[in-house]
């Protein structure tokens, strides 16, 4: 387990007290997108270059190289020096990534409105989730599958932090108006184009999602007849062998129904209950029989 401490003053500060540096620290991350995609997945912070007034020979503030085991707990801290770290945060890219975590809102679920998924929005313009995250690519409000400064400050997105990792919520009817005024324009016609082709593709998904809907509706429908149909079959097969029990299954079968279909299906759940020696031969010669009549089975 590593533990990030800070050196102020060459003293160690324990992690509670590290804890009041974190918005300087996790800034680093929303500076390098590469870095923030990584502190996803569970890495650790991105590195941010210091400023040219600043001697860059060290490593740099994101990642430390120098640590320290407790020889109490065994714990491997992590230190960081304050005029390196103080000098990155007050560099230009160091104040705009603490713009970004003020403009950051705390929270563990979004806002009434707002999403962190982009479904919501796909449905509301007729396509999928993949198709508005590539259209709000293309109005410059999402990067690397998160939101922008544009986004943000047009309010169509906002970056959320639930104490544990960062979240993208988006704006359902606010990312739908920006897409849908986009379209309109007459200068852009490549917003408008990949709009209506979006929505032609979900259309004709649908319309194979409905037929097939049908199909296993009129299959469902026809085995349940097929089943219906069988199980009469089957109560007249019964009735008929307790009159004359000297005839055989195969006999009895082609004798209740001169379906080859049926015959199969009936001789099939009735060989078991039977216990018919050479019942495979009998199966083998009724499919034979229903080829013959031009059936497929």
């Amino acid at each position: 387990m590593v533990v990030k401490t800070f050196v102020l003053n060459q003293h160690v500060l324990p992690s509670h007290i590290y804890r009041r540096m974190r918005p300087i620290t996790y800034c680093f991350s929303l500076t390098c997108p590469a870095a923030h995609t990584q502190r996803h997945k569970g890495g650790a912070a991105g590195n941010l270059a210091l400023p040219n007034s600043t001697d860059c020979s060290g490593p740099r503030v994101g990642r430390s190289t120098k640590t320290r085991r407790s020889k109490h707990n065994g714990r491997v801290h992590e230190l960081y020096k304050r005029e390196r770290v103080l000098a990155v945060a007050q560099s230009a890219e160091g104040r705009a990534a603490k713009r970004r975590w003020d403009e950051t809102l705390r929270g563990t679920t979004p806002d009434p409105g707002w999403t962190t998924g982009l479904g919501d929005t796909g449905r509301a313009l007729g396509i999928t989730a993949v198709a508005a995250g590539k259209l709000l690519e293309r109005l410059g409000y999402r990067a690397d599958k998160h939101v922008t400064d544009s986004a943000v400050s047009d309010g169509c997105g906002v970056r959320r932090w639930d104490g544990f990792a960062m979240h993208d919520d988006w704006h359902v009817d606010g990312a739908v108006a920006a897409i849908t005024s986009a379209a309109r324009l007459p200068g852009e016609p490549a917003i408008a184009d990949a709009l209506a082709a979006a929505v032609a593709r979900q259309e004709a998904r649908e319309r194979v999602a409905a037929r097939k809907r049908e199909q296993e509706v009129t299959e469902a429908a026809r085995r349940e007849e097929e089943d219906a149909v069988i199980f009469g079959l089957r109560v007249e097969l019964r009735a008929l062998r307790a009159t004359d029990p000297g005839m055989t299954l195969l006999m009895a079968v082609e004798y209740v129904t001169p379906h080859p279909a049926h015959r199969i299906a009936l001789y099939s759940c009735c060989h078991a209950e039977d216990q018919t020696i050479g019942a495979a031969k009998d199966v083998a010669l009724l499919k034979r029989r229903a080829e013959a009549e031009g059936f497929q089975v």
